[in-house]
């Protein structure tokens, strides 16, 4: 009887811990050095046409995502900076921001773009499939991603300049150790 209880506990306890492995392998957040999820969301303003990951990396430059949406304030006063280094360092790194449609308007989104004059790509996570990807708990969030695909850092909250710069030369630095490499 004592045999009994003792191999039922233990199928017990290995059929818990395969159900907690199984769903923690699918549920490990990104985090640098990983490989970044895909994802593959429509353009705004036209969300007829979409993007994937993967075209993002085929240019072969680190590409800069923000989460954002246009309620959000944190949003609204990191994205001055974020346009003015997109001109800068336009055809080196790819920035792309992803309205968070999902808790935000489309139309609101599309007068946020136009209202900041956005000249980089934005695309609109119109069912939370990015965010739940990416375990997006707040906006605004930032992924830096080299041109290899694989994470170099995740920052939720404001970007100030100077994290901004600092993930710039990061960029740059992966974008360097690419183009030797080659």
């Amino acid at each position: 009887m004592v045999h009994g209880r003792v191999a039922v506990r233990f199928l017990l306890l290995c059929g818990l811990l395969a159900l907690v492995a199984g769903c923690g392998a699918a549920a490990t957040p990104p985090a640098p050095g990983r490989i970044a999820p895909s994802f593959v969301l429509a353009r705004l303003p036209d969300t007829s046409q979409t993007v994937s990951l993967s075209d993002l990396l085929r240019k072969g430059e680190p590409v800069i995502l923000n989460a954002w949406a246009s309620w959000c304030q944190p949003c609204a006063k990191e994205t001055p900076e974020l346009v003015q280094a997109a001109k800068r360092y336009q055809g080196r790194i790819e920035f792309v921001g992803i309205n968070m449609t999902e808790d935000d308007k489309l139309a609101d989104a599309r007068r946020f773009a136009a209202r900041y004059k956005i000249p980089y790509l934005l695309l609109a996570d119109l069912h939370g499939e990015f965010s739940k990807a990416y375990h997006i708990e707040g906006y605004p969030t930032t992924v830096l991603i080299d041109p290899e695909g694989r994470i170099q850092r995740m920052q939720t909250g404001q970007l100030r300049p100077s994290n901004l710069q600092h993930l710039i030369r990061m960029a740059l630095r992966d974008q360097a150790d690419n183009s030797s490499a080659t």
